[in-house]
C-alpha cells in the first residue's frame, strides 16, 4: 500500500510539474485530469481487494440454567421404640437366676432360689431364669419353656400342678400360680393353679381360684375352662376378696357360662341385661372369639334362669 501511494503521488506530481521533472514533455491539462482519474480508480480497486471481510461474530449468549425446583429432604422414618420389658433385680446361682419385680422382697426371691436349689431344680451346668411377682393377691413364678416342651401334655400338666401345690404350701404359704412364658416374662402360654377339688362331680370337673371356681362338663376341654378362669382373673371379676361358682358347657351351638344368680339381683332390669350382655361379648371377643357365647344366670345347682347374648 505505500509503495502504491508513492507511486501515485510520483505520478501526479510529474504530471503537474511545470518543468517536467520527471522526464519527458509536459503533459497538458486535460492528460493530467485522465490520469488522475485512472489512478484513483486503480487505487480504490486495490483496496477493494485488500480490504478483509469482517465475519460478523453473533454475540455470546450466556445461557441461563434452568432455576431447578428444590427436593425437600426424605425425612428418615423413626422406628417405634418398643416397650421396655421390666425384668426387675436379680439373684444368681452359676448360671441360673431368679428376677423379681418391686411387688415381693428380696427375702422372698431369696426363698425362691433356694427351694429351686434343694429340690434339684437347676444345678451347676444349667442354665434357667424365672421371675417373681405379686399379682392380684397371688405369687407368681413364670418361666419361660425350653423349645419342644408341651405344656398341654398330660403328664406336663400334671407335673407343673404338682410345682404349684409345692410352691404354694411349701415355699410362700400363700396362693401361688406358675406360669410358663414365651422368651418374654410377660409373654404368657399358660397358667397353673393349685388345684383342690374331689374328683368330677354333678357340676362338673373344678378349677379355683381362692374362693372361686370354673366348673366344667365334659362337652368343653380343661384348657377351656382355664382360659376362662384366666379371663376372670384378668379382668378381676375373680379376685382374693370374691366368692363366685360359674359353670361352663357347650351346648345347643354355643359356649354357655353360667353364674350362680346373687341374691337380690333383678333379672329384667335393664342395667343388669346390659352388664350381662357385655360380658358375653367380651368373652366371645377375647376368649372363644368365633363363637357364640350364652351368659347365662342359674340356681345354685346351675339350673337356668335367665340368658343373654351378645347381639
Amino acid at each position: 500500500m505505500k509503495t502504491l501511494k508513492y507511486i501515485t503521488l510520483v505520478v501526479t506530481l510529474c504530471a503537474l510539474s511545470v518543468t517536467g521533472a520527471c522526464g519527458g514533455e509536459r503533459l497538458s491539462e486535460s492528460d493530467i485530469d485522465a490520469t488522475a482519474v485512472a489512478i484513483a480508480k486503480v487505487i480504490v480497486a486495490q483496496t477493494a481487494q485488500a480490504a478483509p471481510t469482517a465475519t460478523p461474530v453473533p454475540p455470546t449468549a450466556t445461557p441461563i440454567p434452568p432455576t431447578a425446583t428444590p427436593v425437600p429432604p426424605t425425612a428418615t422414618p423413626v422406628p417405634p421404640t418398643a416397650t421396655p420389658v421390666v425384668m426387675g433385680e436379680r439373684l444368681d446361682y452359676f448360671n441360673n437366676s431368679v428376677y423379681y419385680l418391686d411387688s415381693v422382697t428380696r427375702e422372698e426371691a431369696q426363698t425362691l432360689l433356694d427351694y429351686l436349689t434343694d429340690a434339684g431344680f437347676w444345678d451347676t451346668g444349667s442354665a434357667i431364669d424365672v421371675q417373681l411377682r405379686w399379682e392380684n393377691g397371688v405369687y407368681e413364678m413364670r418361666m419361660p419353656l425350653k423349645e419342644g416342651i408341651n405344656p398341654d401334655d398330660d403328664n406336663m400338666v400334671e407335673l407343673f400342678t404338682a410345682s404349684t401345690c409345692e410352691l404354694e404350701h411349701i415355699v410362700f404359704g400363700d396362693s401361688s400360680n406358675l406360669v410358663t412364658t414365651g422368651d418374654s416374662f410377660e409373654d404368657i402360654t399358660k397358667r397353673f393353679i393349685c388345684l383342690d377339688y374331689s374328683g368330677v362331680t354333678g357340676a362338673g370337673e373344678r378349677l379355683d381360684y381362692f374362693n372361686n371356681s370354673v366348673y366344667y362338663l365334659d362337652s368343653v376341654i380343661y384348657e377351656e375352662a382355664q382360659a376362662l378362669l384366666d379371663h376372670f382373673i384378668e379382668v378381676e371379676f375373680f379376685t382374693s376378696q370374691t366368692s363366685s361358682d360359674v359353670q361352663l358347657r357347650w351346648e345347643n351351638g354355643a359356649y354357655e357360662v353360667r353364674m350362680v344368680i346373687i341374691e337380690g339381683v333383678d333379672t329384667s332390669d335393664p342395667s343388669v341385661a346390659e352388664i350381662f350382655t357385655e360380658a358375653a361379648c367380651d368373652m366371645e371377643a377375647f376368649v372363644f372369639p368365633g363363637y357364640y357365647v350364652d351368659w347365662v344366670l342359674s340356681t345354685d345347682q346351675f339350673d337356668p334362669i335367665k340368658r343373654f347374648r351378645c347381639y
